[in-house]
């Protein structure tokens, strides 16, 4: 059985694993795709698409920013707990 502590130090393991493991090629796939179908659309809907997507990006870095400042406390606590 997972002791908290347990449960905090694989929680803290995955966060930071996810930090360092992305993958750049992923994300410039996407970005090819993206572009090629903006490129498609007609000019009054490539504005609205583009405010969607826009949206959606801030949506994801602000979840980012909670996994980024997750991950810095789990940083402090670590810390704290090897000195």
């Amino acid at each position: 059985m997972l002791t908290a502590d347990d449960f905090l130090e694989e929680t803290m393991a995955a966060r930071v694993s996810q930090i360092l493991e992305g993958d750049d090629r992923q994300a410039q796939e996407l970005y090819g795709k993206q572009e090629a179908f903006i490129q498609g659309m007609e000019p009054d809907r490539k504005v609205q698409f583009e405010e969607l997507i826009e949206d959606m990006i801030m949506w994801g870095a602000r979840q980012c920013h909670l996994v980024y400042k997750a991950a810095f406390l789990d940083g402090l606590r670590l810390g704290h707990k090897a000195f």
